[in-house]
């Protein structure tokens, strides 16, 4: 919570992930799925590795959208490294925190969870998502609900 007042101090970023006591990354103009992409590597057995998340955001930026907007991975059985994984030389664990930032105009841009965000921090290897009571927009709660009891994921919603 401190990091996001931090930065809503300077207009940006809603969200971050920390791990023991550590910020792992923090939320800038891309996005909390951005954000949250940018704790994976290629998997073992990943046909095209993609070492930077924004690769082909200029040479094709429908493509790159319709990919960020629709791609969001499942996470992979056990024992399969078929696709992204959590980058090893990070701590692990870790939970996302998505809230307004300070003095935010919510008619303009509320920020948002929603399944894809909880399949996404499960990917991640999060343990669990925490977000502002009544300055977060919850899309799909019901399936949230269930994807995170589903996931193993937390969900903590702070006042």
């Amino acid at each position: 919570a401190e990091i996001i007042a931090a930065k809503g101090a300077v207009d940006v970023g809603q969200a971050c992930v920390v791990a023991r006591g550590q910020a792992l990354t923090i939320e800038g103009l891309p996005g909390t799925d951005w954000m949250l992409r940018s704790l994976l590597v290629p998997g073992k057995s990943a046909s095209t590795p993609r070492t930077d998340p924004a690769e082909g955001m200029l040479s094709d930026p429908i493509g790159w959208a319709a990919d960020w907007l629709t791609g969001d991975p499942e996470p992979s059985p056990a024992g399969q490294t078929q696709g992204p994984v959590r980058d090893p030389a990070l701590p692990g664990g870790g939970i996302l925190v998505k809230m307004s930032k300070p003095g935010q105009d919510r008619r303009v841009d509320l920020p948002a969870i929603g399944p894809a965000t909880l399949r996404l921090a499960a990917l991640c290897g999060l343990e669990g998502v925490v977000i502002e009571a009544g300055g977060v927009m919850v899309l799909e709660r019901d399936e949230v609900t269930r994807l995170a009891d589903e996931l193993g994921l937390f969900l903590w919603v702070r006042a």
